[in-house]
């Protein structure tokens, strides 16, 4: 047997519904959605875990774009303070134990929502401790931030690969100024490469106070879907898409 003799499962929970855009899922409405498919069109693994959790297992959820889209985005919320801590030095260790917050979450009926709901109050406190430098908090915070994502199957990206290497479609504006670097149109989100040249040509300008062709590349890059963070030092990117 594929299970070896081991008891197969000790619970059995019926979970609710799963519609799409409103609608039950079904091959006559042709609205059925495979995690194959999912994958292929660019969503992420954990983008479609995390709308999956954001529903309690017992209620019905609603498969929507919209909603793919806003677990990235709340994805996003929950990387950006690991990377800002690790831009820093930190690098999560082991947390000794798992949140007390998420446990009883999980403890209450597997209540999946909750739990990333505690999972943002985490990313907050953590990016409190940034701004404060407070590393002794920085440390423990992240460390917490990493065990309890891991738990829940998230955050097991490393945090500058989840906001540099996804690619993203570029508009025809933003391949002109991409184009004038590189070489030929793209027709995919500019390279890792790429993005540190323009970032360099921008900077460039500021130092000339040529402030209008800096504007132009930062505006031109965000129609890629670039976003640039100007901070003391350096600047940062992330993929917005």
């Amino acid at each position: 047997m594929g299970h070896d003799g081991a008891p197969f499962a000790r619970y059995w929970m019926h979970n609710g519904y799963l519609i799409v855009e409103g609608e039950k899922m079904s091959k006559s409405l042709g609205n059925v959605r495979t995690v194959r498919e999912l994958l292929d069109q660019g969503h992420r693994g954990e983008t479609i875990r995390f709308l999956t959790l954001s529903k309690h297992y017992r209620k019905e959820l609603d498969w929507t774009e919209a909603g793919l889209r806003k677990a990235k985005s709340e994805l996003d919320y929950l990387y950006k303070p690991l990377w800002m801590a690790r831009e820093a030095g930190i690098q999560p260790g082991r947390a000794r134990r798992l949140p007390a917050r998420i446990s009883e979450a999980l403890y209450d009926d597997l209540n999946t929502p909750l739990a990333l709901s505690r999972l943002h109050q985490l990313a907050h406190d953590l990016h409190n401790a940034n701004a404060a430098n407070d590393r002794a908090k920085q440390e423990r915070v992240s460390a917490e931030l990493a065990a309890a994502g891991h738990l829940l199957g998230l955050l097991r990206e490393d945090p500058e690969t989840w906001f540099k290497e996804k690619s993203v479609v570029v508009t025809p504006a933003a391949a002109e100024v991409v184009a004038d670097t590189v070489g030929p149109t793209v027709v995919v989100g500019p390279s890792k490469e790429t993005i540190e040249v323009l970032i360099e040509k921008r900077n460039a300008a500021r130092e000339k106070r040529d402030f209008a062709a800096a504007d132009k590349i930062r505006d031109e890059l965000a129609k890629a879907g670039i976003v640039l963070e100007d901070g003391p030092e350096s600047t940062h990117w992330i993929r917005s898409g």
